[in-house]
């Protein structure tokens, strides 16, 4: 799955501090839990649970999601969206 494709329920990072460690346990190849995305009525993929994961993924470098890195739910109501993993990082870091 391209992660740049997902899109986000959550204006800003309230844990930014968690970033670092997640990059380098990527960079290492640890175990980092699956990331939760719903795919709503209308087909779009959202990010239910895992917004720092995500951008720590896009942050290494990253821009597709193995198999075996997300979960994906089905809603079958729609959500607030908030933009892209991109979108979601410029808020981020702008402030």
């Amino acid at each position: 799955m391209n992660i740049l494709d997902v899109l986000v329920t959550q204006r800003k990072l309230k844990r930014k501090e968690l970033l670092p460690v997640l990059v380098e346990a990527i960079k290492n190849n640890e175990y980092i839990e699956p990331i939760d995305i719903l795919k709503d009525s209308n087909g779009r993929y959202i990010i239910e649970n895992g917004h720092h994961r995500a951008t720590a993924y896009v942050i290494s470098g990253r821009d597709k999601l193995e198999d075996y890195e997300y979960n994906v739910l089905y809603a079958d109501s729609e959500r607030p969206v908030f933009g892209s993993i991109k979108d979601l990082m410029d808020r981020t870091n702008g402030k």
